[in-house]
């Protein structure tokens, strides 16, 4: 486990000297684009237009990737220190930390290319203070987000939604957002003595706020007799209505909301959605028709290609208790499957939005969601029957690929290549139409008998179920 950990130590530390290395460099060639192809004349004006996206990504990244702080200090509450002292020095942590740090190596160069020519030295070091506290200020929120998830999984949606919102707001006629960004950082460019006053006060508030926050977080925590109540309020009380099926959904929010493991996996579908809009602006995107399949069916279907790999295997650490218990399988694959089809409404719907730009045909996304939902889920659910590795539910998910064998992978790529390959032999025998109206066929008769394949994939599972759960034991 030393050596292990240790080789994993070097190749992180060596993949964010990458990283760091790469943002430099591009920080020096970043004065130069943005002279030229930016907003503003003045470079550091243009790079103060593009401030808002910038701490947006910066906020999404944390928000996924970065780990909550508060629950780390339980374990020195024993310790004669005082609470809040404890709490102040977790927080100061964020000082040091990579994720408020990795930012300056893009910025520290282009700064120091931008800012002396027309404002002056100290004005460099004062803007570089500024973006750093604006790091900070996004750690800040993460660590709120994360302590309002724990009370209920309803504010899962809650940065998602002032996220967008923000964004939605920049495209709204006469609003330039942008624009009063670059007037107030040329505030913070003129050492405005206001404009600094307000940055402390805010970031003090978010300091007391954190602080208020972490502190009835850890009372709710150590209350003994409300432990239970306090993770069953982690849940989305409607779905109890559906009965065993609502339950097992709530479950497995849970387990994928509190597993470092799972967690980055359905997060990811942040980037792909931005990532599906972006390609379908590009003028050749309906052209391609191959490009433009392969992209709708991943970005509906992502959470079940992704999740379906670990379908019984996120259950490993566990899955001898689910079997002497009273609990049936099958109703575990219908609440998955449910699940997973769930997201694929969400995305259908944000979708829609370039049905009605014309970006891509209404016959096309809706013969490409039931596609997804029946056909491709059928494929990727096979994965129940072949996946037996254990998987670690508390391990980093970062560079981690064990749980990842062979069948799974074989798998996985049978459920992308062959649905793929099927609609375009037919688009090419016939033609686009013919291909679309496949699709939709297809996917409605795999969708509407979803509960027979189900049980299908079920029976199967119980012939092998000893050979998969030995092989779930391993290394527990």
């Amino acid at each position: 486990m030393f050596e292990r950990n240790m080789a994993l130590r070097i190749f992180t530390l060596f993949m964010f000297g990458m990283l760091g290395t790469q943002l430099v460099v591009t920080g020096f060639f970043l004065f130069s684009v943005l002279s030229k192809y930016g907003a503003y004349n003045n470079a550091i004006d243009s790079f103060n237009f593009i401030l808002l996206y910038l701490l947006l990504f910066d906020f999404v990244i944390k928000y996924f990737l970065k780990q909550s702080q508060s629950m780390q200090i339980v374990p020195y509450l024993t310790l004669p220190v005082q609470r809040k002292t404890l709490l102040n020095f977790l927080l100061m942590k964020e000082f040091t930390n990579i994720w408020n740090l990795y930012f300056l190596f893009l910025l520290i160069p282009f700064v120091f290319k931008a800012i002396p020519e027309h404002h002056g030295y100290l004005s460099a070091l004062l803007y570089i203070l500024f973006f750093y506290l604006l790091c900070i200020g996004n750690s800040l929120l993460v660590n709120i987000s994360n302590i309002l998830l724990k009370r209920s999984g309803w504010y899962l949606f809650l940065p998602i939604i002032i996220v967008a919102a923000i964004v939605g707001i920049t495209f709204i006629p006469g609003v330039d957002i942008e624009v009063g960004i670059v007037h107030a950082c040329e505030f913070i460019l003129e050492k405005n003595i206001v404009a600094w006053m307000t940055i402390l006060l805010v970031a003090g508030a978010l300091w007391k706020l954190n602080l208020s926050m972490m502190n009835a977080d850890i009372y709710r925590a150590m209350q003994g007799k409300n432990i239970s109540k306090s993770g069953a309020s982690f849940r989305i009380p409607f779905l109890y209505r559906l009965g065993m099926i609502g339950t097992i959904i709530n479950l497995e929010l849970k387990m994928i909301l509190r597993s470092k493991r799972l967690k980055t996996q359905p997060y990811s579908c942040v980037f792909i959605i931005i990532y599906y809009f972006f390609q379908a602006q590009l003028p050749h995107f309906k052209a391609l028709y191959p490009n433009m399949l392969f992209f709708t069916i991943f970005t509906l279907g992502w959470l079940g290609v992704v999740m379906s790999q670990f379908i019984f295997s996120s259950e490993s650490s566990y899955f001898d208790g689910l079997m002497s218990r009273k609990f049936s399988l099958l109703d575990m694959l219908k609440g998955k499957y449910v699940f997973y089809t769930s997201y694929s409404v969400c995305m259908l719907f944000i979708m829609a939005i370039l049905v009605f730009t014309d970006k891509i045909d209404f016959l096309f996304l809706i013969s490409a969601f039931f596609y997804t939902i029946g056909f491709v889920f059928f494929l990727m659910f096979q994965n129940a029957v072949y996946n037996n590795t254990y998987i670690g539910l508390s391990e980093s998910g970062m560079f981690n690929w064990k749980g990842t064998t062979g069948n799974m992978f074989v798998v996985t790529m049978i459920g992308m290549i062959i649905p793929l390959a099927t609609v375009m032999l037919i688009k090419v025998v016939f033609n686009e139409t013919v291909a679309n109206y496949f699709m939709l066929v297809t996917g409605i008769i795999f969708t509407f008998t979803a509960n027979y394949w189900l049980k299908w994939i079920y029976s199967r599972f119980l012939k092998r179920k000893y050979r998969n759960m030995e092989g779930f034991r391993i290394n527990t």
